[in-house]
């Protein structure tokens, strides 16, 4: 993919970027095969590589975050206040968890009762959002996100945070399907009345 061709295609990327990444550091999980009995099985996320290899190396504060941010899974956050230049307040979907995130461009960016798909990190009595998705949700789609939620708590009895990660690609899923709808204009419905 060339993407000096499409600069649309090129802002999409950008736009995702901090999310994939994000992903790609923390959740991911590559398939490899075990030579000997052709088996699958799935690896190590690379933060955990990190930490495993390196951990000891690393900066105490740098290994806490890597270790926090493992245990804090993408998901759908609510935004309940806003600071703008400061910080914003955020709601787990799933969860109904609760989070005072310190972030300057995030804070400018998004309005009260919109959704951001985040991985929010708690450290030190501070939360950052680390690999935020850079569309963000209005509150009409909302609705799609309750269902997920209904859908998980009625398989698992209750929805914590482990238990969403669990549920990470449906999220990623239902995550790019809203997108999808956001930047993909309608066609009005004509009716002769």
């Amino acid at each position: 993919l060339d993407l000096d061709d499409d600069p649309e295609q090129e802002s999409i990327y950008e736009i995702m970027m901090p999310l994939f990444l994000s992903w790609l550091v923390y959740s991911f999980r590559p398939l490899v095969e075990q030579a000997r009995s052709k088996r699958r099985r799935r690896r190590e996320t690379a933060a955990a590589l990190m930490l495993q290899q390196a951990g000891k190396r690393l900066d105490p504060l740098q290994a806490r975050y890597a270790q926090v941010a493992l245990a804090s899974p993408l998901s759908f956050w609510i935004v309940e206040q806003v600071t703008p230049g400061k910080a914003l307040e955020l709601r787990s979907v799933f969860t109904g968890e609760r989070a005072r995130v310190i972030d300057i461009l995030l804070s400018q960016g998004v309005r009260r009762g919109e959704v951001v798909f985040s991985r929010v990190v708690a450290l030190d009595g501070f939360a950052v959002v680390d690999g935020c998705a850079g569309i963000r949700i209005t509150p009409d789609y909302l609705q799609w996100i309750l269902d997920l939620k209904d859908e998980i708590q009625t398989r698992e009895g209750s929805v914590t945070l482990a238990i969403a990660d669990r549920y990470l690609q449906r999220s990623l899923r239902l995550y790019f399907e809203i997108c999808a709808d956001l930047i993909t204009p309608r066609m009005p419905i004509m009716q002769n009345t």
